[in-house]
């Protein structure tokens, strides 16, 4: 029994099959088609690693440097009390 454990080999190597596949029916040589196939997949690989910086970029945000209550809040130090 075969198990999927991990997505990003079948990510990359699905469309590189394919690709070399492709390659190879359309009469390149062993080389030439593995290499595509290799090829499309670093591109793939790039294409994801691109998107997932972009995402961290935009969500992932500094707290504002000129509020300090921003700053502790995110740190999750305790708020200071009002004194009686």
């Amino acid at each position: 029994m075969i198990r999927f454990r991990d997505p990003g080999v079948a990510v990359l190597s699905t469309p590189a099959a394919a690709r070399t596949e492709s390659l190879a029916g359309a009469g390149r040589s062993a080389a030439e088609a593995l290499t595509g196939g290799h090829h499309l997949a670093f591109g793939v690989g790039t294409g994801l690693l691109l998107a997932a910086l972009a995402v961290a970029a935009l969500v992932l945000r500094t707290p504002a440097r000129g509020r300090p209550e921003a700053r502790t809040k995110s740190l999750g130090a305790p708020e200071a009390s009002p004194a009686a």
